[in-house]
């Protein structure tokens, strides 16, 4: 039997679902480009690229970054003072 659930395709090829743009997760944080690129020490002009589609990054490195911006969101580590 075939699922043909789009929530759900994917998941066994460990492809992420949410398909959050790198933008999106950036604006996760509030952070610039360049605080982003030196907070998570990812080469600015890597984040440009992910950001403006010229490249685009693997999808456990996209799945990874999500995952720990989440986490980080989560954690207060972005709170406004």
């Amino acid at each position: 039997m075939v699922n043909s659930n789009k929530a759900t395709q994917g998941v066994e090829k460990g492809v992420n679902t949410m398909d959050l743009k790198i933008s999106e997760i950036r604006k996760l944080t509030g952070l610039s480009r360049i605080a982003f690129s030196k907070f998570y020490d990812i080469p600015l002009r890597t984040v440009e690229d992910w950001e403006w589609e010229k490249k685009e990054p693997p999808v456990y490195v996209k799945n990874f970054l999500e995952r720990i911006v989440k986490e980080d969101v989560a954690s207060g580590k972005f709170a406004k003072a």
